[in-house]
């Protein structure tokens, strides 16, 4: 992990640093080799993406290595070069882990929270947002000033507010304010220490996540390297077709039950996947396995999913939803339906057969000037074709053998 020594590097010549003596968070030029996986994350406005083509950016030096022993060009420009020190979390970590093996009920989700959420407390902004009950002057004030997340009329006096405390300069010239004046206004508030975390550390939250990205690239590389598919992957699992058997004797001590290894969740027959988080699942026991992001997974179907699929039709679906009236104190709680795009996925292009089904992804193409995004165009029909041996690689999936989870992927050991 990093330690607390950090120094500034910077290359002044066309070869960058050299990356085998770096350990820390890089700003480096990247060309990509045409994998079937992207293997550096991109932040575009569209969200996170592992895109193939020639682009810049920040990552810790772990994700760096990685693209480069697997082909990528990578010229390090400048960034943050820290020493090595042990983890400083591999004793309470694996202390929860084996508590949360043994433990039942809230016990064990509150042993399971502090496990998931320590990587979180490190990667907070260090400026709270501050939550307040301020008069109709003092609000005006905050709004020609800063950063307003939320506020609320309480009553005609009376306003709830959430914003950030630190200044902001282009709200200050919307609004015509001296900018600087209103930094020295502002100066002893923002040096308060009960509006700046003490405890965050964002290359301990960046070097925890890019290990946990770094891990489960390659066993997705080990998959793909021994002619398995790979339909799904998420945070901590990944769905392939390749049995538990295989998974062990090709992967070795990736498979098992122990710490930080993968196990069978479940066994698949039929599964839709239609974006993060929204897919259906039907196991070979007769189960019904339904994920879908910020809606009630018992208000869709598996012919919803179908259509969502098959038919490229928007859905509905149900969610709870709570209104507050501030006035009275109340929260109502009430059902919300909501619209389901077909088309929602954008993490990768996608790829179709000759019947105009999608059967496959590939990674978007990010270039390096304009940082423009290339979604997919489908080809005319007559050249795109494929033999019936390959409609194995469907995602709609007739036979989907095997989900397997990765266990506290992202903890801090």
């Amino acid at each position: 992990m990093p330690g607390t020594d950090c120094k500034w590097l910077e290359s002044y010549n066309s070869e960058g640093l050299n990356l085998d003596n770096l350990f820390g968070i890089f700003f480096a030029k990247v060309e990509t080799n045409n994998q079937y996986l992207g293997l550096l994350p991109v932040r575009t406005k569209s969200g996170l993406i592992f895109p193939e083509g020639k682009f810049e950016g920040i990552w810790p030096t772990p994700e760096l290595e990685l693209a480069k022993a697997n082909g990528y060009q990578i010229t390090v420009i400048k960034g943050l070069q820290f020493n090595q020190q042990n983890s400083p979390f591999t004793e309470y970590v694996n202390e929860l882990s084996t508590l949360k093996n043994t433990l039942k009920g809230s016990p064990r989700q509150v042993v399971k929270s502090l496990l998931n959420n320590l990587i979180g407390r490190f990667g907070l902004n260090f400026i709270k947002p501050i939550t307040a009950t301020v008069n109709k002057k003092e609000l005006d004030r905050i709004l020609a000033t800063k950063e307003v997340k939320t506020f609320k009329e309480i009553n005609e006096e009376n306003y709830l507010i959430t914003y950030n405390p630190v200044v902001n300069k282009a709200i200050c010239e919307s609004h015509n304010l001296d900018y600087f004046k209103a930094i020295l206004d502002e100066r002893n508030k923002l040096l308060n220490p009960n509006t700046i975390f003490q405890d965050v550390s964002l290359v301990t939250a960046a070097f925890v996540t890019s290990y946990a990205r770094v891990y489960m690239q390659k066993i997705k590389l080990a998959i793909l390297k021994v002619g398995g598919l790979i339909y799904y992957s998420d945070t901590d699992s990944i769905v392939t077709n390749l049995t538990l058997k295989k998974l062990e004797e090709k992967l070795g001590n990736y498979v098992g039950n122990k710490l930080g290894q993968l196990k069978l969740e479940y066994v698949g027959e039929k599964a839709y996947f239609i974006s993060n988080k929204t897919y259906i699942l039907l196991t070979s026991k007769g189960g019904e396995i339904t994920k879908a992001k910020g809606i009630r997974a018992d208000s869709l179907s598996i012919s919803d999913f179908e259509n969502m699929y098959f038919n490229s039709k928007p859905v509905q679906g149900e969610k709870l939803t709570t209104k507050t009236n501030y006035s009275k104190g109340s929260v109502t709680i009430q059902k919300e339906n909501i619209t389901i795009d077909w088309n929602v996925y954008k993490k990768r292009t996608k790829v179709y057969d000759y019947k105009n089904i999608w059967v496959d992804t590939k990674p978007l193409y990010i270039d390096n000037i304009t940082k423009s995004i290339s979604l997919y165009k489908p080809a005319p029909l007559n050249i795109v074709t494929f033999k019936q041996g390959n409609l194995k690689s469907s995602r709609l999936l007739t036979v989907l053998q095997v989900l397997i989870r990765l266990h506290h992927l992202i903890d801090l050991g």
